[in-house]
């Protein structure tokens, strides 16, 4: 981790590097956490812990002064299965690809999209340029990006079986007239 730096913002992974520092042929990081990272991460992705976490990165910077980041990440996680509310182990895999431009850039290329979309609202959407700020880039928040949107929103454990309640229809009742009811005879 070494080209980068510690910040207090409010993330899981508080990670940040400053652009300038990336080689112009590019690094390769392998990043992971510390165990508080990891129960910050864990209350981040909605689950019950993280195990571990590695990310296996490239940052590359262009000519232009954007920088891209591309490779992936894996956690191992515990879930709870939505079925039988008990805990399993899973791992979590997610593919890395971004681009981070400068203040500047960003705003031509937002502004630049906003028209496209007035011209014509039925253009396919983008995926757009994430914003430096100050020349720095938020490496860990990144990182949490992708794990959330590759995190199972409804974790089911392998073989878990929803099994089917009693309908009410199957109990047997007592018929109960409808006016009993209003009379408070019930």
């Amino acid at each position: 981790m070494n080209n980068s730096k510690q910040t207090s913002i409010e993330c899981p992974l508080p990670l940040v590097l400053h652009a300038r520092e990336v080689p112009p042929s590019g690094q390769h990081m392998r990043i992971s956490g510390t165990e508080q990272e990891y129960i910050a991460l864990a209350l981040h992705l909605g689950v019950l812990k993280v195990y571990g976490m590695l990310a296996a990165l490239h940052v590359r910077p262009t000519s232009s002064g954007d920088v891209w980041i591309n490779g992936d990440v894996t956690a191992r996680v515990s879930y709870e299965c939505g079925v039988t509310l008990t805990p399993y182990d899973s791992v979590i895999e997610a593919p890395i690809s971004c681009q981070y431009v400068d203040s500047a850039r960003h705003k031509e290329i937002v502004a630049k999209f906003e028209k496209e979309m007035e011209e014509n609202p039925d253009a396919i959407e983008r995926d757009m340029p994430d914003e430096m700020v100050d020349g720095l880039i938020p490496l860990g928040a990144t990182i949490a990006e992708f794990l959330v949107l590759h995190t199972d929103p409804f974790p089911r454990a392998p073989n878990a079986q929803f099994e089917v309640p009693h309908r009410v229809d199957d109990i047997p009742q007592k018929k109960i007239s409808p006016f009993a009811i209003l009379k408070g005879k019930v």
